[in-house]
């Protein structure tokens, strides 16, 4: 999904993109996303500036912690769970991806854990 926000103002425009082909080169790949975005209310024109912000995919029921919570040991990826005694145990994890400060993991955690 493609958000598309003029940044003169005006209401955001949202469209799912059709990928028009793939560029390589100096070790990077680039899509080129072509296709129409609805703006009825005329806020966006042919080369004005827009502030486009790209959602590749949701995953529903993700586990998503702080990225600062996981150490990485000899034996892999780990967080500390805080147990009810308010003693901590270490529990392994499974980052499966990182955006920003945050990383999506699986393994033997739980929603409502504190780490």
């Amino acid at each position: 999904m493609v958000r598309a926000e003029p940044s003169s103002g005006g209401d955001p425009s949202e469209r799912r993109p059709q990928l028009r082909g793939q560029r390589s080169g100096h070790g990077h790949r680039h899509h080129l996303a072509q296709g129409p975005l609805p703006h009825d209310d005329g806020s966006l024109w042919p080369g004005a500036f827009v502030n486009v912000r790209l959602q590749l995919y949701v995953e529903p029921n993700a586990l998503v912690i702080p990225s600062a919570a996981i150490v990485t040991g000899q034996q892999g990826s780990f967080v500390f769970v805080i147990q009810p005694d308010s003693s901590a145990a270490s529990r392994p994890v499974t980052v499966n991806r990182t955006a920003g400060d945050y990383a999506v993991v699986s393994g033997d955690i739980q929603p409502g854990d504190r780490w």
